[in-house]
């Protein structure tokens, strides 16, 4: 059996054990194929991707930046030398005003968390139990999650001291999403939904689903917060949306689904804010939002407003969406991202009156 499809194999087992880190196959997948300066290859795994200012970052093995759509340059992703001693990276994130990431040496024995604040890579120190293991951000806020053992972790809000404050102490697994409404920061992890105040104190009771569910994805539009996830049985996913004290669900497919997103398009008469869900295996799926909160998700069709060209799209369509990117967030003539894994970093823009996805 060939290298990559060994790698290939492998990356599907760790993907469906929530508990066991991935990081070590995705450095392989990073080195099977050698990264030409100034260009972005098509068979990365993008982990996360962020927007400080004008320029664009993303985590794929290396660290790439490209400027934003708002500058209207449109140039290859250059990569970002790493840290010394470290060379592998997936998790990133910006408070708006610094990039902070976390960085693996070869076969991950080593890992360290790190901020690059203009002229270059500072290595953070915290007195936090456990190994960090990704970081996040919401609003201006920097979260870092650890893992203890296999099977738990412990979540940080980074504030810039070396003892950040100790957000969640029990998590299950490190894995975990956090988004900010404008007055409240709500965190998930694994089956638990937890709503956080202003100086993150708890709010209520977290909302728990199931111990076979898992949620995958975590977004806020209209005053609802929506979010996916699947049954670790029978790999049903679902999405739901939270209005009050009233969730709305419905079963989607017999496949995990992961990130979701609201992207708005412009139209003759109104616009049209899609709701986009990404799968393990089947790209991602999408309705229009209407007013009565439709969930009805479905594949893209190549006659919609969004996506003309998707059925030519086919390694897009066969991917493992995990997340999206907007740039710049809520402008219907911006750039949608999709991020995948193994199958690099998917842009849709507008060009002549309609929307088509390219390979980056």
């Amino acid at each position: 059996m060939k290298l990559k499809y060994i790698f290939t194999l492998l990356f599907f087992l760790l993907l469906f054990s929530c508990n066991d880190s991935d990081i070590g196959i995705f450095y392989g997948l990073k080195n099977e194929e050698k990264i030409k300066d100034g260009s972005l290859p098509n068979n990365v795994t993008v982990g996360s991707m962020t927007r400080i200012g004008t320029s664009l970052y993303i985590a794929s093995g290396s660290i790439y930046t490209k400027p934003s759509a708002i500058t209207n340059i449109d140039v290859d992703w250059s990569p970002i030398s790493p840290p010394s001693g470290f060379d592998l990276s997936l998790s990133l994130a910006s408070d708006g005003t610094d990039l902070y990431a976390i960085y693996y040496t070869r076969h991950s024995v080593n890992k360290g968390f790190f901020r690059l604040d203009g002229t270059g890579w500072e290595k953070i120190d915290t007195n936090i139990q456990g190994t960090i293991e990704d970081v996040k951000s919401a609003g201006t806020k920097i979260f870092v999650s650890t893992r203890i053992n296999s099977n738990s972790g412990k979540l940080y809000y980074y504030d810039g001291t070396t003892t950040p404050p100790e957000i969640i102490p029990d998590m299950i697994g490190s894995s975990f999403d956090v988004i900010f409404d404008g007055g409240s920061y709500w965190i998930s992890n694994y089956h638990k939904i937890f709503e956080l105040d202003l100086f993150l104190n708890p709010v209520s009771t977290p909302l728990s689903l199931d111990p076979l569910w898992e949620i995958k994805g975590l977004m806020e539009f209209d005053g609802n917060i929506y979010f996916t996830y699947w049954n670790r049985r029978n790999l049903t996913g679902y999405i739901a949306f939270i209005n009050g004290d009233t969730i709305t669900s419905q079963g989607i497919g017999s496949f995990m689904l992961n990130g979701l997103k609201v992207f708005t398009i412009e139209g003759i008469d109104h616009d049209y804010p899609y709701l986009l869900c990404g799968t393990s295996g089947r790209g991602y799926y999408q309705t229009v939002l209407h007013p009565s909160i439709n969930l009805d998700l479905q594949r893209p069709r190549s006659n919609d407003g969004l996506s003309v060209n998707y059925n030519s799209a086919v390694n897009l369509q066969s991917a493992v969406v995990l997340d999206f990117f907007m740039d710049p967030p809520n402008d219907p003539n911006g750039h949608l991202y999709a991020l995948t894994a193994t199958r690099g970093l998917w842009k849709n823009t507008e060009s002549g009156g309609s929307r088509a996805w390219s390979i980056e």
